[in-house]
């Protein structure tokens, strides 16, 4: 591991800044991080309560609890992309509708003992559908994937087409990862790749 001396650059801050002024700073501070934790934790909710009922309802796991399944106890949790579609909203048939995160999360954590890129379509929102900006998010991920990491791919499926996925996700077709991005396609042939499967009553992984 390399080591980075860290020495300490310029004027101790009391010789330029007086107490009052410090705290205004921190305060204006604060009150922006309360407002961005508040955005977060609205994207993180999906569309609500509803539908996490609706999906604990069909026995499964709504794809924050497959995460946190999955991740090493204590491990951090680095979600990448969160305001993706922020403030955004798209006509579906006359109807006004959001699409928090871009209805996929990414994030970054650790899976026994080793950094991965975690790649699931959120089942909160409209069951994990693709909206505009989503393959470009999920291309995004792949990238920092590529970075000596493991991509693990968490998908939700239809029953119908649960046992299709073993073909879906071969190294051969990849027909779900060329959907997120050709581009990506060819790069990711070196990198490690986990594809879980979640439904009611297996896990099936290829």
């Amino acid at each position: 591991m390399a080591f980075v001396p860290l020495h300490p650059i310029g004027s101790a801050r009391d010789s330029f800044l007086d107490e009052q002024e410090v705290a205004k700073n921190g305060a204006f501070l604060n009150e922006h991080n309360a407002q961005l934790n508040e955005r977060r934790a609205e994207v993180k909710s999906g569309w609500g309560d509803k539908y996490v009922e609706r999906t604990h309802a069909k026995g499964k796991m709504t794809a924050w609890e497959r995460i946190e399944a999955i991740r090493d106890e204590g491990a951090p949790v680095h979600p990448v992309g969160t305001f993706v579609n922020w403030g955004v909203e798209f006509d579906a048939g006359g109807k006004k509708m959001v699409s928090p995160g871009a209805g996929v999360l990414t994030v970054l954590t650790r899976v026994e003992n080793r950094w991965v890129v975690v790649i699931a379509n959120d089942n909160t929102v409209a069951s994990g559908s693709w909206w505009p900006q989503t393959s470009e998010k999920i291309e995004r991920a792949q990238e920092i994937g590529l970075s000596a990491l493991v991509c693990f791919y968490l998908s939700n499926p239809a029953a119908s087409q649960a046992a299709l996925a073993p073909v879906t996700f071969s190294r051969k077709t990849r027909n779900w990862l060329l959907r997120a991005s050709l581009k990506s396609l060819a790069s990711l042939a070196t990198a490690s790749q986990v594809a879980v499967i979640c439904q009611s009553l297996a896990t099936v992984f290829t």
